[in-house]
């Protein structure tokens, strides 16, 4: 995980092999979901309002990952050739994993915090 500045706006980003990427991912998503109240009271005098836009944001970034994991963990299990149930599950997977990305930036941009940027391979 690297972040990364275009000189304007710093954003994280994730380069690594498939099989790397479906491991820290999936551990990542584990920690995350663990950790999200420790994660949520490191601001103890922060107004209701931020500590709800955190956790509003945190909660997204949470669902993006878990996700993006699954679908990660469901590509590399499945076989070469899909059979119509199997491509519309991953199909579904997808789908959901773009949904919760694009609330993850939704909110972010709302909240002018960190955005994440896609890099086509």
């Amino acid at each position: 995980l690297h972040l990364e500045s275009d000189g304007v706006h710093t954003f994280p980003w994730l380069h690594s092999k498939a099989f790397n990427a479906r491991v820290i991912l999936g551990w990542l998503a584990d920690a995350l979901a663990k950790s999200q109240n420790d994660l949520l009271a490191q601001w103890p005098h922060e107004s209701d309002h931020g500590f709800n836009d955190r956790k509003q944001l945190f909660s997204a970034g949470i669902a993006t990952v878990t996700s993006f994991a699954e679908w990660q963990n469901v590509t590399e299990r499945f076989p070469r050739y899909l059979s119509a149930e199997q491509a519309t599950d991953l199909k579904k997977l997808g789908i959901q994993c773009c949904h919760f990305f694009f609330l993850s930036a939704q909110i972010a941009a709302g909240q002018n915090q960190l955005r994440w940027l896609i890099l086509p391979k």
